[in-house]
């Protein structure tokens, strides 16, 4: 539940500054945590349904924000 929140907090903030530098820096932190997630899986070799799932979704809303 604390993660929803935390994400639905992070969606929200962006579109209150309304500067495009806001949605951009949102992508960049998507994509750095799939980047660390991808790493997380491969070392501890848990390659669970839920923590792929989670890198395409967070690759896909970092490509969205940052483009």
């Amino acid at each position: 539940m604390y993660i929803t929140l935390t994400s639905l907090h992070l969606v929200v903030d962006p579109t209150l500054l309304k500067q495009p530098v806001a949605y951009r820096v949102l992508g960049i932190m998507y994509l750095t945590v799939a980047i660390v997630r991808t790493f997380s899986i491969l070392f501890d070799k848990s390659f669970e349904r839920s923590n792929i799932i989670s890198v395409i979704i967070e690759v896909l809303f970092g490509i969205i924000l940052v483009i």
